[in-house]
């Protein structure tokens, strides 16, 4: 097992467009670490550089206290796991996952027992002697995964293995991993777009955008106090309600707000107010409210989303209330005032209001 430490890591491609811009990080022996960020924001293109398939421009990649900058992806001691399978078709399950010890030469006994040991880790045994196409998704990514555990790695990498498979299956398969990392209690980098495998499987998550690390943080500390807007907006689905208010004299003022604030930040002119849609009510009173209109309901069964026209603004919030929503109809919106989240309009950056 083994740490993982990122220096500075910059990668700029030979078009000239820069992948990654200085990269720092520090992964820790036996943590589950997820990459997630919008497509193209450098999450996969981080994990091939610390696999060694991408050459960084700038920095260091230390694994396990060596720098490998130019250590061959082979000489890693990491093992990939990829989100198309790339079984051989006319191979077996259990030659599928033998096939890179075999490769490397290791003893008929000792492959036999490292692929025994993959097969009954993940539940597959009795498959071993069956041919990818016989297999299910999800069956077919264990044995992408037992393929990577034979290898016995310092590092596992995986790139958005779940991508392929059905809403259903990836909740399976995302439990599966997780048990998984307990069982092997080894070092684990995943990267996903989906924020809620984000924030189900890791144990830390680096919010990326733009080939920048935006937010590391632990996945409650992300949802409830996101460092800037654009991880305030990209974690949580419905997303966070953003409302833009001028900064006065100690106060926030627009359409939707109107009250006294005090911020350490001088010369603040503007401060974007976040609410989450489980703190906009309709059903309890707090101290703010506005008059809003119904313009569309989405029932989940347990909870219901619920789109309000405020001033023209479409306000998302959630309400556990049975009922049937008319569209047109009225309501007063209550904000739970003690749930704001405060940002600089300057810069974006969360600011703590002084209590």
């Amino acid at each position: 097992m083994a740490d993982v430490i990122l220096k500075n890591v910059t990668k700029v491609f030979a078009n000239g467009f820069v992948a990654l811009k200085n990269i720092n990080l520090e992964i820790e022996d036996k943590e589950f670490v997820v990459f997630v960020g919008p497509s193209g924001c450098g999450k996969t293109t981080l994990l091939r550089c610390i696999a060694g398939l991408e050459q960084v421009t700038e920095g260091e990649i230390i694994i396990d206290r060596q720098v490998v900058n130019f250590t061959h992806p082979k000489d890693r001691d990491v093992a990939m796991v990829f989100q198309n399978y790339a079984l051989y078709p006319h191979m077996s399950v259990y030659d599928n996952v033998a096939f890179g010890l075999r490769t490397r030469g290791f003893l008929k006994e000792e492959i036999d027992r490292r692929v025994k040991d993959a097969l009954e880790i993940l539940g597959i045994e009795k498959y071993a002697k069956s041919k990818p196409r016989e297999l299910s998704g999800g069956q077919r990514q264990r044995v992408a995964i037992g393929r990577a555990i034979v290898r016995e790695p310092k590092v596992f990498l995986f790139d958005e293995p779940l991508s392929n498979l059905d809403a259903k299956m990836r909740v399976s398969m995302r439990a599966e991993i997780s048990k998984l990392h307990k069982k092997l209690n080894t070092t684990i980098i995943y990267v996903t777009h989906d924020q809620t495998e984000a924030m189900t499987m890791g144990s830390k998550i680096v919010v990326m955008n733009n080939g920048q690390i935006m937010q590391i943080a632990d996945p409650d500390t992300l949802y409830n106090k996101p460092e800037n807007l654009f991880c305030a907006t990209f974690i949580g689905s419905p997303q966070m309600n953003i409302f833009e208010n001028v900064y006065e004299n100690g106060k926030i003022k627009s359409d939707f707000f109107n009250f006294q604030v005090n911020f350490n930040e001088k010369e603040l002119k503007g401060v974007y107010i976040g609410v989450r849609p489980e703190d906009i009510y309709i059903d309890r009173e707090t101290d703010t409210y506005i008059d809003g209109v119904v313009e569309l309901a989405e029932s989940l069964g347990d909870v219901t989303f619920l789109y309000i026209n405020i001033f023209g603004k479409n306000v998302v919030l959630k309400t556990t209330l049975h009922k049937r929503f008319q569209i047109g109809e009225t309501y007063k919106v209550f904000f739970n005032r003690n749930k704001f989240h405060y940002f600089n309009m300057e810069d974006s950056k969360r600011i703590e209001p002084i209590i």
